[in-house]
């Protein structure tokens, strides 16, 4: 998959739905210029809570000035700061993203019969049959 510049409706709803079917609660997302943020929550099997704050970077990226505040600001409310982006090297490629998260979750496969099993199989981190 190549990553580029971010569809605000079909690449973004790719991130949004590996993160749902990964058990991410997606709390405020924030579209800027060069790329929007995902404030999102998970729990883990011991019922422990981790606050993320995605920034998911378009072919124009953000600043590093721009990323300096950007993490400040996450770490500020708690949050752990994981940029996306194809341009800078301390951060996630996109494949590299969806690879971590078991792939992309197609559209097709949101709205299908399995998708109830196959959302509550992801949310517990068990490994999903085909």
């Amino acid at each position: 998959m190549r990553f580029t510049q971010l569809n605000r409706n079909s690449l973004l709803s790719e991130f949004v739905r590996c993160l749902v079917v990964n058990g991410y609660n997606i709390i405020l997302t924030h579209r800027q210029p060069t790329h929007v943020e995902l404030s999102c929550e998970w729990t883990d099997q011991f019922g422990c809570i981790s606050r993320y704050l995605f920034i998911i970077c378009d072919e124009s990226t953000p600043s590093d000035q721009q990323l300096i505040h950007l993490n400040k600001i996450a770490k500020e409310q708690g949050q752990n700061a994981v940029v996306v982006s194809d341009k800078f090297h301390s951060s996630l490629s996109p494949v590299e993203f969806f690879e971590i998260l078991g792939g992309t979750v197609p559209s097709w496969r949101a709205l299908g019969p399995t998708y109830e099993s196959v959302f509550l199989e992801s949310s517990c981190n068990k490994k999903i049959k085909g």
